[in-house]
């Protein structure tokens, strides 16, 4: 009877020392991946807003969809206007001209960033799923202004960690939005900034 005991007392230990090694292995585990995965949108964010800025230099709004963005990347160039004269010296009597000078192409700058512009729109770890991106026209301080946002929120990129997992952290949200950008004033900072 004593072994029976044994056994089961045995049994009982190590079935607890597994609840626990789990209790401590879940939060770690969990803190881990979404460091990483978050990490991995920012990236991806921070690489669109540099070829939206791209975009935005190019024609003088932001791109409000992936694709109009990718054609215009793939097949416009970068142009420079190069000022003839002085327009801010009172002594100049001459002619002040302006030439327009195409100069990169640029995709040649994307690719020198080494920004993938094919996978630009898909969302790291969310199975297929792209960034949601608004781009408009608004009147900001008396002025027409091109603003942009693009973003998603946790719970596509998250995957499996729910609600549940916000005992773990009290600030985490699966559905918080990570993004860059804002729709009612010119800027292009994220939310991690």
């Amino acid at each position: 009877m004593r072994k029976i005991f044994n056994a089961v007392f045995l049994f009982l230990a190590l079935f607890i020392g597994f609840l626990l090694y789990q209790s401590i292995k879940e939060p770690i585990a969990f803190k881990n991946d979404r460091e990483v995965r978050v990490d991995a949108v920012k990236e991806r964010l921070k690489d669109i807003r540099t070829v939206q800025e791209m975009f935005q230099d190019v024609t003088g709004k932001y791109a409000h969809s992936f694709d109009t963005l990718e054609s215009v990347v793939k097949n416009d160039t970068f142009t420079r206007i190069r000022v003839m004269g002085d327009p801010d010296d009172p002594n100049f009597t001459g002619e002040i001209t302006f030439d327009t000078i195409r100069t990169r192409a640029v995709i040649d700058s994307v690719n020198t960033l080494g920004i993938d512009l094919e996978n630009l729109r898909y969302v790291p770890f969310g199975d297929d799923a792209t960034f949601d991106i608004t781009a408009k026209i608004i009147d900001y301080e008396n002025t027409r202004q091109p603003v942009v946002q693009v973003s998603t929120t946790y719970d596509v990129f998250m995957g499996r960690y729910d609600a549940r997992f916000k005992r773990y952290d009290n600030k985490y949200d699966p559905r918080q939005v990570i993004k860059f950008g804002d729709l009612t004033k010119p800027s292009v900072s994220g939310t991690w900034d």
